[in-house]
């Protein structure tokens, strides 16, 4: 939701919201905006159109579930109708030859629903002319058909909106971890709770306005919040409306509208955002685009899709307060804000740099110094960071890139970085590693986490001593964390199945280790845990024996008693939910 104007551009928004120089959304104009914005939805709608203008009974038929209801809550009516009230009413109107449907389409959310103002017209068999005018959110099944059709006044505009959020939070967007953004943001909104708001910005927000009548880059959540506060102090009354939404992880495409009065005048101004989230699931970067522009805004959602497509844990290794504080000092950091990046650390804060070329200790102060140093060295430095797992919620392993010109060409450092951080979010401890050393990386943030959380060591400590063993090909060691009797049950489509007995079990690990000599366990994060047990993500790589690289993710399910593994199910990692839902099931029925 951009819209906003930021400080020291409000003679432009004065000029923008000018009673005179209205902008009109082009959404609502006559031109259908289907094309842009056409959905499953909006599909039903003009397949219908089109089977009721050639006279196609069954064709009308055809786009409506068979169990579909009505819901009429225009003031003089207020009725339900049934799937079979429903069709005898509709055939009633059918047998009147010249009656005419239109359709305007208001607004979309993802792809199963839509509001529309609909529109009657033609001749009735007495002679006399019909015209009704209504709004109608219509919401489509799996296969495309009318499966609810809610009826308002042509004037219960703000009703009609509502509903149709309502629905889409509890259908589509109730599958997306990140959904609750959009009505976190507009409820924040509506109510200028500018503190909530915030809370769904990403700290290193940034803000790219595209538009002909544009503003510079916003750069941070409280840029962005002023920017928001400086469109309520020009126009008190404005509201944002949202007209589409097109959902693709991890980010969004909005067609908004701003409208409200300023000096005596009603404005509107419509925009196209692209919006992006982060691992965390707030906001980090908004691109707000003219409505001509939509296919220029399409692109960009997916480049956003592409790049989260690279890669295959984007959005199961989550944030934690170790990224947290990692956000906080990159900010500190690129703003060359020293003392924010000092006070970012704890208290006897350790710092050192484990790589082989490196082999250096420190403390906080030192840890400044250093980075002080480095852009005096090379003033345009800077750094990327991707999270590669977590260890509970105070430890994160990140790989981070370092570019730059030191005046003598470009130059570029790639290593793994361990953060961890106190009770109160601080950083404690930051330790740097080669990235050939990613074991020893991944084993120093396990252990990290399991010295301060037992209870997460009963249960991950042995899936991780089993990652550990199969990395050192110590078929002993492997075998000592398995139950005699275990069950491992392979759920993936082109998996082993069943396999009882730990012995059977470690014969086809031996197999792997036979088909590729260097075959790892990598164990990014736990996903959930109980007493009994835990959910895990898990990266198999190597090299296989014939040759070739290979890579594969699983989620995997381990039922641990006695720190023995007795019970190992995996599942494909798209397959998370089922995996959870299995881990629920596998629950003892007492403690």
């Amino acid at each position: 939701a951009g819209g906003a104007l930021a400080p020291g551009r409000r003679a432009d928004a004065a000029r923008l919201v000018q009673a005179n120089g209205a902008m009109v959304n082009p959404l609502g104009a006559d031109e259908p905006p289907a094309v842009p914005f056409a959905n499953a939805a909006v599909r039903a709608v003009e397949r219908f159109e089109r089977c009721w203008r050639e006279r196609d009974w069954d064709g009308v038929v055809a786009t409506h579930a068979p169990t579909h209801q009505v819901d009429d809550r225009r003031a003089l009516l207020r009725m339900r109708l049934p799937a079979e009230r429903s069709f005898a009413s509709l055939r009633y109107v059918f047998a009147m030859p010249s009656i005419r449907w239109g359709f305007d389409v208001l607004a979309t959310r993802g792809e199963r629903l839509a509001l529309c103002a609909v529109r009657i017209s033609g001749e009735a068999s007495a002679g006399s002319d019909i015209l009704v005018d209504y709004l109608s959110v219509i919401e489509v099944d799996g296969d495309g058909r009318q499966v609810a059709i809610v009826i308002f006044d042509p004037g219960a505009l703000d009703a009609g909106y509502d509903e149709l959020a309502e629905r889409y939070t509890a259908g589509e967007a109730a599958t997306s971890r990140r959904a609750t953004v959009t009505r976190v943001f507009s409820d924040a909104f509506a109510a200028r709770d500018w503190q909530t708001l915030a809370t769904v910005l990403a700290d290193d927000l940034v803000v790219h306005d595209h538009r002909v009548l544009g503003w510079e880059t916003l750069h941070g959540p409280a840029a962005y919040v002023e920017a928001l506060r400086s469109l309520v102090e020009l126009a008190p009354d404005v509201r944002l409306r949202i007209d589409h939404i097109s959902m693709s992880e991890p980010g969004f495409l909005y067609a908004t509208t701003f409208l409200g009065s300023r000096e005596g005048g009603a404005f509107e101004a419509p925009s196209v955002i692209v919006c992006e989230i982060d691992h965390s699931g707030r906001i980090r970067r908004f691109d707000q685009y003219d409505p001509d522009q939509i296919e220029v805004a399409r692109a960009r959602l997916k480049a956003i899709a592409a790049k989260a497509t690279d890669d295959p844990l984007a959005g199961l290794v989550r944030p934690n307060a170790a990224t947290a504080a990692a956000d906080r000092v990159q900010a500190a950091f690129d703003a060359r804000d020293w003392s924010a990046m000092r006070a970012a650390c704890a208290p006897g804060a350790t710092f050192e740099d484990r790589r082989r070329h490196a082999l250096l200790t420190g403390d906080a102060d030192w840890w400044v110094a250093d980075a002080q140093g480095l852009v005096r060295a090379t003033p345009d430095v800077r750094y990327e960071r991707r999270l590669l797992g977590t260890a509970g919620e105070r430890v994160a392993l990140e790989r981070v890139l370092w570019s730059g010109d030191a005046g003598t060409g470009p130059v570029e450092v790639e290593y793994c970085r361990l953060t961890e951080v106190d009770d109160s979010g601080r950083v404690a401890a930051v330790i740097g590693f080669d990235l050939a050393d990613w074991r020893a990386a991944r084993r120093e943030a396990w252990a990290r986490w399991f010295s301060v959380d037992k209870s997460a060591e009963s249960v991950f400590g042995p899936v991780f001593e089993l990652a550990e063993a199969m990395g050192d090909r110590d078929r002993d060691r492997a075998r000592a964390v398995l139950a005699d009797d275990m069950v491992m049950h392979d759920r993936r489509r082109t998996g082993l199945g069943r396999v009882d007995g730990a012995d059977a079990y470690l014969r086809t690990i031996i197999v792997l280790w036979d088909l590729a000599a260097d075959v790892q366990l990598d164990t990014p994060c736990g996903i959930a845990r109980e007493f009994y047990g835990a959910v895990g993500l898990g990266r198999f790589f190597g090299t296989l024996r014939d040759g070739g690289a290979f890579e594969y993710f699983v989620v995997g399910v381990a039922i641990v008693a006695h720190r023995r593994i007795t019970r190992f199910e995996i599942f494909e990692l798209a397959d998370v939910d089922a995996a959870l839902a299995r881990f629920a099931e596998l629950r003892p029925a007492t403690a």
